[in-house]
């Protein structure tokens, strides 16, 4: 993978080293998460293209290593029934696909924060948002604050019948395929392999590692988990 040289500002710098310290505020982030919409408001209206990917924010979802609270008031772009409904339609979406079943949905959450790594310095607002129904599937999903991208996601329940057989095996490759298009599609990465563990001795999970690059050719894998009442995805 070709090595990049994060251009890093001076306020994300200093909120790690800050973090890494221990003492760091609440008003502080909200300050910093401020300034960067601001920033990227900036960089929007002037056609300008920001130096940290949606491809970097994939990765960080899963990389973060400090997690803080942010005012859904301050510093965000989304609002909070703009994120559940984001949410929403990214259930439809997966559901559309056939990697979920439809989601009669209950109950819904959305809860900004700032996700930040020590080791990349690399800083995101993002959402956590919650679907669930009364039949007991629910499902948790991590989306971008800038793009309105879902990151990663969690789903308990069987979908549609071919999560998972009875005795827990499932055609991973048949899933793990769906998850490809999908990614296509929706992120517009181009695939350049996979690797696919299926649950030959009743005991591992069905899994797969897919590759993609982007438009500009750097290298991103997601990992993609199967069990009888559980899928998952996440990025590195």
């Amino acid at each position: 993978m070709k090595k990049r040289i994060k251009i890093i500002s001076l306020s994300v710098l200093l909120l790690c080293v800050v973090l890494a310290a221990g003492v760091l505020m609440p008003e502080a982030a909200v300050r910093i998460a401020d300034r960067r919409s601001e920033k990227k408001q900036e960089e929007f209206e002037t056609g300008t293209v920001s130096s940290f990917r949606l491809t970097d924010r994939l990765k960080l979802a899963e990389a973060y290593d400090q997690e803080m609270y942010v005012d859904v008031e301050n510093g965000t772009i989304l609002e909070r029934s703009e994120a559940e409904r984001t949410a929403d339609k990214i259930a439809e979406e997966l559901a559309l696909y056939g990697i979920v079943d439809p989601i009669s949905c209950e109950e819904r959450s959305a809860d900004p924060f700032m996700a930040v790594s020590s080791e990349n310095l690399d800083v995101a607002l993002l959402w956590r948002c919650t679907l669930s129904d009364k039949y007991g599937i629910r499902m948790t999903v991590i989306i971008d604050d800038e793009s309105g991208k879902m990151l990663e996601f969690l789903y308990y329940g069987i979908s549609g019948g071919t999560a998972a057989d009875e005795s827990g095996t499932a055609d991973i490759g048949a899933e793990a395929e769906k998850m490809r298009k999908l990614c296509e599609d929706y992120y517009g990465l181009r695939a350049i392999g996979g690797e696919y563990e299926e649950d030959t001795d009743y005991v591992s999970t069905p899994s797969a590692q897919l590759s993609f690059v982007d438009e500009e050719g750097s290298r991103i894998t997601l990992h993609f988990s199967l069990d009888p009442w559980m899928k998952a995805c996440w990025w590195s």
